[in-house]
């Protein structure tokens, strides 16, 4: 069976100095749409509403965006994401002022969402990708998505079927919501040095994550010691 994955960034602002990639990989179809409420619950407070349907419906509905997070409640949804059976691949790259331009960035991002898929397919065969829009997906979308099925046809190539589903989402989708969480947790804890202050979500959920820097010079993998 296919495992679910959601892609999302953080960190793609020329001034931000790094740039992360997450992949969120789930075990079902469904899986992203039943966790979100539990996560939701966390950073909503219950509204007065009638019938648990009603109330149940409106909680599916919320949108979680780390950035709109408090500290408090980046904890709480991180200790409830570390209970579920999720895998994170988190690909990122430091940048300066002098590779900034919208160009580089984009390259970057194209990278780091390959790293995270390659590191996808080292552990499962089949897999659905559901990576979230950026502004302009109409004219980046074609290609990108183009790119990206050529790498389970070469990895198949070398004696182990793979197959791909990929396409762009909406990032309101329940799953790049969980995903933005995984991208921005890391951005948190790279951009901090580790400090633990301001990497407690991301101490939360790091034992579910593979964290990989890669270099656009050499486009070769430093794995994170």
């Amino acid at each position: 069976m296919a495992k679910h994955c959601f892609v999302d960034e953080s960190g793609t602002v020329a001034h931000q100095e790094i740039m992360t990639v997450a992949l969120v990989m789930l075990e079902g179809g469904r899986t992203a749409e039943k966790l979100h409420p539990k996560l939701t619950k966390l950073a909503f407070r219950k509204p007065k509403l009638r019938g648990l349907k009603e109330l149940e419906r409106w909680y599916e509905t919320r949108e979680l965006h780390f950035i709109n997070l408090s500290d408090a409640e980046k904890l709480a949804i991180g200790q409830e994401l570390a209970k579920a059976n999720i895998k994170a691949f988190v690909g990122y790259c430091k940048h300066t002022d002098e590779s900034c331009a919208h160009e580089h960035r984009h390259l970057m991002y194209t990278e780091l969402l390959k790293t995270t898929i390659h590191k996808a397919y080292e552990v499962e065969e089949d897999l659905v990708i559901s990576i979230g829009k950026q502004g302009g997906s109409d004219i980046y979308g074609p290609p990108l998505l183009r790119a990206l099925r050529e790498i389970p046809q070469v990895l198949s190539a070398g004696g182990t079927y793979r197959r791909g589903n990929f396409f762009l989402a909406s990032p309101s989708k329940q799953g790049q919501q969980i995903s933005d969480f995984y991208a921005s947790a890391s951005w948190h804890y790279l951009q901090s040095g580790g400090d633990a202050n301001r990497s407690g979500a991301f101490d939360l959920i790091k034992h579910q994550l593979c964290l990989e820097e890669i270099s656009l010079e050499t486009k070769e993998l430093v794995k994170e010691k």
